[in-house]
């Protein structure tokens, strides 16, 4: 079954421009692994912290094997590469979600 893997990022804006550049290439680099089929990323609309920006990326990965396979061989790599280049002027939080039996959709009634 599919999953979401969600990363949520606060980011100083001192780095904004240079974290942002990586961030781009770091996710071309995660969907060359595979199990890793989509990825979107999203700013957050709430400008009131002027000191930190929060990004959300979402990787759509083919299912939570695939995802557990990333989590033995790739991450520690992945992740220490953030942490050589921009060390403590980011922090990262991760959650993994399961689509439920359900889906919706709006429906316009007359």
């Amino acid at each position: 079954m599919m999953v979401i893997y969600e990363v949520n990022l606060t980011v100083q804006r001192t780095i904004l421009v240079e974290y942002t550049h990586w961030l781009y290439e770091h996710i071309q680099q995660m969907l060359a692994i595979p199990g890793f089929q989509d990825a979107q990323l999203f700013k957050s609309i709430d400008q009131s912290d002027l000191r930190e920006v929060l990004f959300v990326v979402h990787y759509q990965i083919e299912s939570e094997n695939a995802l557990n396979h990333y989590f033995e061989h790739q991450a520690p790599e992945m992740r220490a590469d953030g942490l050589r280049r921009f060390g403590s002027q980011f922090t990262a939080t991760r959650r993994i979600l399961s689509p439920t039996q359900s889906s919706f959709r709006y429906n316009e009634r007359s």
